[in-house]
C-alpha cells in the first residue's frame, strides 16, 4: 500500500517552467479538438440536460461558476491560472465586472490582453505574469478568487489557498473546481493510473478532496463546502479518449517524417489515462466554495 507522504514524495516536484512548456506546447492540440480559438477555455466545461455540443459546456461551466460566486458588475475577481483568458473574458463581457488573470505564460498573457483590447474589454480584464502561490497584489484586493482546473498544478496546495485568503477581501469568496484523487491513501493500482495521468499534464499529484478541503479551513477560510460535479464532466472525459486513438495515428505518421514531440505524445496519451483512471473510480472533478470571514 502507498501511504500519503510516499506517493508525495515518489512523485517529482513540477518547476514552473514545465508547466509553462506543457500550456505553450499543447495550444495545437487546444486549438484543433477544443476551441481554444473561439471559446479561448482549456477545461473540462460542464454538461447538463440542456447541453448539445462541447462549445456549450465550455459556456455553461463559466456561467456556472459565476452564478455560484454571484458575481456582478460590483465584483473584482482574480483569475488564478488564466490560461489564454476565456473565463477573464467570459466575466467582463457578461457580468461587466473587473478581472485581474494571472498565468505562468508570458505568451498566454500576450494574446489574452491582444483578444481583450480587440473586444473593447481592456478597462475591464487585464492579464499579467504571475504565481498564484505568490503574487504581488496587495491583501484584501479581491472580492472572487477564481480558479479553473489550475490549482492541481501546484506542488503545495496549501500554498495556493493561503495566497487566496491573503489576497481576498473580508466576506470574499473561493469559487473553483478541479480534479481530485477518491482515495487518501492509494494503493499500487490506483497510483500507476493517477500518477501515468499527472506527469503528462505536469501535475505534481492530485490531492485527496477531503485533505484539501482540511487545508483551506487550516489558513482560515469558512463554510468550506464541495460538490462533487463528476457526472457533468464525463462526456468531456469520453470525448478525450475518442480523440486518443486518432492522436496516436497521427502521432506516428509525424514520427515517420521527423516531426516527432514528446509534449505532444504525452498529451495524447493523457487522454487515455484519465479517462481509464475516472472508469476506475479514482478521481472526481469537484466545485470547491469557501468564504473568508
Amino acid at each position: 500500500m502507498f501511504t500519503l507522504q510516499p506517493l508525495i514524495r515518489n512523485m517529482q516536484e513540477v518547476k514552473n517552467q514545465e508547466i509553462i512548456h506543457y500550456y505553450e506546447t499543447c495550444d495545437e492540440h487546444y486549438s484543433l479538438l477544443w476551441h481554444l480559438n473561439t471559446h479561448m477555455a482549456m477545461h473540462y466545461g460542464y454538461w447538463d440536460k440542456n447541453t448539445r455540443n462541447l462549445k456549450d459546456a465550455l459556456f455553461n461551466l463559466n456561467e456556472l461558476l459565476a452564478n455560484e460566486a454571484g458575481i456582478d458588475a460590483s465584483t473584482k475577481v482574480l483569475d488564478a491560472g488564466c490560461g489564454v483568458g476565456g473565463s477573464s473574458l467570459y466575466l467582463a463581457r457578461t457580468r461587466k465586472c473587473q478581472v485581474e488573470g494571472i498565468t505562468l505564460s508570458s505568451k498566454h498573457v500576450a494574446l489574452a490582453n491582444t483578444q481583450s483590447q480587440k473586444e473593447g474589454l481592456a478597462e475591464l480584464a487585464h492579464f499579467s505574469v504571475n504565481d498564484f502561490t505568490s503574487t504581488n497584489f496587495e491583501p484584501e484586493t479581491f472580492d472572487v478568487v477564481w480558479a479553473i482546473e489550475s490549482v492541481c498544478h501546484a506542488n503545495e496546495k496549501k500554498e495556493f489557498l493561503a495566497e487566496a485568503f491573503r489576497v481576498l477581501k473580508k466576506g470574499g469568496k473561493l469559487i473553483m473546481v478541479d480534479f481530485y484523487r477518491t482515495m487518501p491513501e492509494p494503493n499500487e493500482k490506483e497510483f500507476y493510473w493517477l500518477n501515468s495521468w499527472a506527469k503528462t499534464w505536469a501535475v505534481p499529484h492530485f490531492e485527496y478532496k477531503d485533505h484539501f478541503l482540511q487545508k483551506a479551513k487550516e489558513v482560515g477560510f469558512s463554510s468550506v463546502q464541495a460538490k462533487d460535479i463528476t457526472p457533468n464532466i464525463k462526456p468531456s472525459a469520453r470525448l478525450l479518449y475518442f480523440y486518443f486513438f486518432p492522436g496516436m495515428a497521427w502521432n506516428y505518421l509525424l514520427k515517420l517524417v521527423g516531426k516527432h514531440n514528446n509534449s505532444h505524445i504525452e498529451n495524447i496519451w493523457s487522454a487515455y489515462y484519465q479517462y481509464h483512471a475516472l472508469q476506475k473510480g479514482f478521481w472526481s472533478y469537484e466545485l470547491i466554495s469557501a468564504a473568508k470571514a
